[in-house]
């Protein structure tokens, strides 16, 4: 089945301009094209659960598990400690990715590294779509850019501070372990 009218009603995403539709538009925009079935795996990907029995998402938190494992050893290798026995198989492999985590680490700002860091992600859904433009992964593939989108239009100073003192507060308070998606 294809998603034509869906998919070129959705606004372009892009981590360099800051206004996106939000989640619940989204997901109303979905809700006249998708079937129940489809709608609970959006849903449920918009609320960070993970989904299975899906080759698109398969083939995504592949890549995802090759980029957290890139990441893994690269810290490993800064503090010298031993990353072989924390590595999580998957199956595929991209060089481009661990080139670019390369390129990322090199700079010296954090910040600027977890942009290129979801950089990579963002790019390599629209690289998972291929040529699938007007199907289910290209909509599965727009709702987690979306989430990288939202997740950076919420960052701001005032929103920043907030949360440090959230988090100081909760950490003062109980051994609760600390929740960095905000």
């Amino acid at each position: 089945m294809s998603y034509y009218s869906l998919v070129s009603s959705l606004p372009i995403l892009n981590l360099d301009f800051s206004e996106c539709m939000t989640k619940e538009e989204f997901i109303n925009s979905c809700s006249c094209h998708l079937n129940d079935q489809e709608m609970s795996i959006i849903i449920n990907l918009l609320n960070n659960k993970k989904i299975s029995n899906n080759k698109f998402l398969d083939k995504y938190y592949n890549l995802e598990t090759q980029i957290n494992n890139s990441i893994l050893k690269m810290r490993c290798q800064k503090y010298n400690t031993e990353s072989k026995q924390l590595i999580n198989q998957h199956a595929g492999y991209s060089g481009s990715i661990d080139d670019a985590l390369n390129k990322a680490y090199s700079l010296d700002n954090p910040l600027l590294i977890e942009m290129e860091i979801d950089k990579i992600f963002f790019n390599a859904l629209n690289d998972l779509v291929e040529n699938d433009f007007f199907s289910f992964s290209k909509i599965i593939s727009y709702a987690l850019q979306l989430k990288i989108v939202s997740r950076w239009n919420k960052m701001n100073d005032d929103n920043g501070y907030d949360y440090i003192e959230k988090v100081i507060l909760d950490k003062t308070n109980s051994n609760k372990i600390l929740d960095l998606n905000y």
